[in-house]
């Protein structure tokens, strides 16, 4: 059999009553969530070196050729290892996929446009689901407005790689965030146009805008200055803060995912003073904070295959010494205070009752190096509802102080507009996200969805179950629904809807059974139950073959080629990323 990604469709978020992001909550003290650093494909030292740093993300590469060298031939052995190991250390992770296998592209390898959408939902949605709840955010390419990352045009990537990117990572884990497009802020690479057009175009997907901004010398505030002012001249262009006034983004997240100096070209106190001025500048103390969330410096190490490359902060092996540089973002980390936090979950009745309030309860953790207080003003803030629905409540700090590293609980009432008992049922998918007294966004969002109207929706009282089969056998998976009225069954395979049942029996039924079960089916199988009210999905189940491993490899998948480093030729091709 072969794989059937026919129709893709977009999951909206569960209507179940408790929307969770999965998280733990650690004695060792709470790290300043919004500093991080590029470290490719890191082995155990270099992961080491970012613990000692102090950074809370990692920015890796999850290179697309590497986990999927054959068509549906994955081996997953490289960032297994990779995800156990940064979990051991409490290391967040940020996982920028990219790099177009040569059997997926009639282009080069790497920037090629991939020839199959379906292939990229694919290795997407695989991913996703593999490291469901362990690496956070997913970035969608790296740098496409550059020939050398990506060779297509810009509809090319926002519609086959942005956009069903996002859908299919957002369809594998329903908390995971997609953050892009990833731009390098050249002027010569039209990055305004691209920024523009792929947030304009794709901000239903997106729940981070990211970009890159290097100094065009050595100084932090010309950084500032490209993200803040634009140029001195009318024929400058704009800066990307009025690029996201104008599209609607700004005051939601915004992560700036690369910037730095070499030392070759600067030297190490000037790339040291760098790093201190720009945290000083987006993170200073008091009430000045600015519209960075996220802060990650390029990169932890210099590689020694690319001598003329000295971003790093560390030397190159054998010796891995730390730079100045090292030491100021060392001590930066620690002494910045910096106000943050996360939405883990949002608790409500899966049906609102138009034209009354409706409670909501949603939890937070405050992430940050400051303790909350009431007069603070901190709340809730919820982006996506309708515009004739009443808000009321979501002040945080209530209760009382809320120190750093402490769990609140914060209710909301919500109120649809009144209507009639012929009226359907609707939903809205939302963000939901802290926010300063002026309005400001903070910290982490969690995507949720509401459902207003009078009619239940249907519930899933048993739900599939992950099958284990011989290959060639049949896997079967099942759920028992209960609702009012007739009920529509429709199954999915690795986030795509089965509209072909040639291999399948039961697609549109309450039972599913997958015949001569190949590793072409393996991965993720859930049931959509649909009544006149809306519909509910069911739990994840995964198909596994006997003796595999779940999504491959079928075939000399489970060595491990090079424990750790990419091959040169994608070695050299994400080190072009330094060469501005």
């Amino acid at each position: 059999m072969s794989v059937r990604l026919i129709d893709s469709w977009k999951f909206s978020w569960s209507a179940v009553i408790v929307v969770v992001l999965g998280f733990m909550l650690t004695a060792a003290g709470i790290m300043a969530e919004p500093f991080g650093i590029a470290v490719h494909i890191p082995d155990d030292t270099r992961l080491d070196l970012a613990v000692d740093l102090g950074v809370d993300w990692i920015r890796i590469d999850f290179i697309w050729a590497l986990a999927e060298p054959e068509q549906d031939v994955f081996d997953w052995a490289r960032y297994d290892l990779l995800v156990a190991e940064a979990e051991e250390r409490e290391l967040r992770i940020f996982a920028t996929i990219a790099g177009t296998p040569a059997w997926a592209t009639s282009g080069a390898e790497g920037p090629g446009v991939p020839d199959i959408q379906a292939d990229w939902w694919d290795i997407c949605y695989r991913s996703a689901a593999r490291y469901r709840g362990r690496v956070e955010a997913w970035g969608m390419w790296n740098e496409p407005n550059l020939d050398h990352f990506w060779e297509g045009t810009l509809h090319q990537y926002r519609v086959r790689i942005l956009q069903i990117g996002a859908d299919a990572v957002h369809a594998a884990d329903t908390q995971a965030l997609v953050a892009g497009p990833e731009l390098a802020h050249i002027n010569s690479a039209d990055w305004d146009h691209w920024l523009r057009s792929c947030v304009a175009g794709a901000s239903e997907k997106l729940d981070v805008v990211t970009h890159h901004v290097y100094p065009s010398g050595v100084g932090a505030g010309d950084v500032t200055r490209k993200l803040e002012d634009g140029g001195p001249y009318p024929w400058d262009p704009p800066s990307v803060k009025e690029i996201l006034q104008d599209t609607g983004w700004f005051g939601r997240p915004f992560w700036l995912t690369e910037s730095g100096v070499e030392t070759d070209a600067a030297g190490e106190y000037a790339q040291a003073v760098f790093y201190e001025d720009l945290i000083s500048e987006w993170f200073p103390a008091g009430d000045a904070v600015k519209w960075i969330d996220n802060l990650f410096f390029y990169q932890l190490i210099d590689n020694p295959a690319f001598p003329d490359i000295t971003f790093g902060i560390v030397g190159p092996a054998p010796d891995r010494l730390p730079k100045l540089a090292f030491e100021f973002y060392q001590d930066l980390i620690q002494e910045t205070p910096v106000e943050d936090a996360r939405v883990l979950s949002w608790t409500s009745d899966p049906v609102l009752t138009p034209g009354q309030w409706n409670q909501v309860v949603i939890r937070v953790v405050n992430e940050g190096t400051t303790t909350w207080r009431q007069d603070d003003g901190l709340s809730v803030s919820v982006v996506g509802l309708p515009a004739d629905w009443d808000v009321e409540g979501g002040l945080a700090a209530q209760a009382g102080d809320v120190a750093p590293g402490s769990l609140e609980g914060i209710s909301l009432n919500l109120r649809p507009p009144p209507a009639g008992w012929d009226y359907q049922n609707r939903r809205d998918d939302i963000m939901v996200r802290m926010a300063r007294g002026d309005g400001r966004g903070l910290g982490s969002p969690l995507r949720a969805s509401v459902v207003s109207g009078w009619r239940s929706l249907p519930e899933i009282v048993l739900q599939p179950l992950t099958a284990v089969v011989d290959s060639g056998a049949e896997a079967v998976f099942r759920v028992v629904a209960d609702g009012a009225g007739d009920l529509e069954y429709s199954w999915f395979h690795n986030g795509s809807e089965i509209r072909d049942d040639t291999g399948f029996s039961g697609i549109d039924t309450s039972v599913l059974t997958v015949h001569e079960a190949d590793a072409a089916d393996t991965g993720d199988y859930r049931c959509r139950v649909t009544s006149s009210a809306g519909w509910v999905l069911s739990r994840y189940a995964e198909l596994v073959l006997t003796g595999g491993d779940r999504g491959g490899p079928r075939e000399g998948g489970g060595r491990t080629p090079d424990r750790w480093g990419p091959t040169p030729s994608f070695e050299s091709f994400f080190a072009e990323a330094a060469k501005r």
